[in-house]
């Protein structure tokens, strides 16, 4: 079994390597359930004496919007350091968030791994693309990231094929999702980290 976080396939199709992985079969892990991410919390939340009702797990989940441990851990954890005297109320949920968007080592990988899994000038699309994205929660239609990257590829065909294979390769490794036909964020988390320090 083989993980990392940048998907094998887009880096052996990058460099035209796809047949020294063609008899590995894809095995994608995707978020939890609702229902897991509130036990899970709960779990958490017990191990620590941490009185979490269904209200603030919710919130949490919310805020997350992409249900993997990880994020459910990021916050938790830190909201576990903001009540350390006291019990968790929604207000201190809201200081926890901005208090994890500001420290930027929890999602700057996010940014910088686009160099090693793009090369330029694929790189720039991608955060061109993430940016036009991150500005609604809702996302953006292809068409309107289509034309985010027409000033780094001027030709129409060329850029339908650019923005084909990053798109794939934004949606593969975990950045967008496509919903309603608008690409948005999977993470709220990573979303608003992006409006606040990449945007």
């Amino acid at each position: 079994m083989l993980a990392r976080s940048i998907g094998l396939d887009n880096i052996t199709r990058r460099h035209q390597l796809t047949e020294t992985i063609n008899d590995l079969r894809l095995w994608p892990l995707g978020p939890f359930q609702p229902a897991a991410a509130h036990e899970f919390l709960g779990q958490l939340a017990a191990s620590y004496e941490i009185e979490l009702g269904p209200e603030l797990r919710a919130a949490v989940c919310s805020v997350a919007e992409w249900l993997i441990p990880y994020h459910l851990q990021v916050i938790f954890s830190e909201l576990r350091k903001h009540t350390e005297a006291t019990q968790p109320t929604m207000a201190i949920l809201d200081a926890t968030i901005e208090t994890l968007l500001d420290r930027q080592t929890y999602f700057s990988h996010w940014h910088e791994r686009l160099h090693e899994a793009l090369g330029e000038p694929s790189a720039s699309m991608a955060r061109a693309l993430l940016s036009i994205s991150a500005q609604d929660p809702t996302g953006a239609t292809p068409d309107a990231m289509n034309q985010s990257i027409a000033a780094i590829v001027s030709d129409p065909a060329e850029r339908t094929k650019a923005f084909k294979w990053i798109v794939d390769v934004l949606s593969n490794d975990g950045y967008l999702v496509l919903q309603d036909g608008r690409w948005r964020f999977r993470s709220g988390l990573l979303r608003r980290y992006w409006m606040r320090h990449v945007v």
